[in-house]
């Protein structure tokens, strides 16, 4: 077998992995044993690959998410205007705790943030 054969099929594994499925269904879709799914899992440089491929789809989710959110704040505040008050309540509700959520994730990111740097500064990180 060729080395574009193997490279191929390391990259399809890849794939197969960042994309949620097991080591056994990744291997059969990449057409590689399972003995060599897992050794392939147990190189350093396979593993980071993979990290790293995991980090680019959770980025891009992540900023998906992001996007979608404002449309979901957007819907939120068109409810404070229906007619229906339950409705309303519950927009209140939601527009209110979410609020507090996201205040208390940022208050404790810049706290995480503070602590790191007095970390570093110290020699301690």
């Amino acid at each position: 077998m060729s080395q574009n054969d193997h490279a191929g099929k390391r990259s399809l594994l890849l794939h197969g992995l960042v994309s949620g499925k097991s080591v056994a269904q990744a291997a059969e879709a990449a057409g590689v044993s399972l003995k060599t799914a897992y050794r392939q899992l147990n190189k350093p440089e396979f593993r980071e690959r993979l990290n790293q491929l995991r980090g680019y789809m959770l980025a891009g989710a992540t900023s998906r998410m992001a996007n979608g959110m404002d449309h979901a704040v957007d819907a939120l505040f068109t409810l404070l205007n229906d007619e229906n008050s339950s409705i309303r309540i519950r927009a209140s509700r939601a527009i209110i705790g979410l609020g507090l959520k996201m205040r208390d994730a940022v208050e404790t990111n810049e706290r995480l943030t503070e602590v790191e740097r007095e970390l570093a500064e110290r020699g301690m990180s």
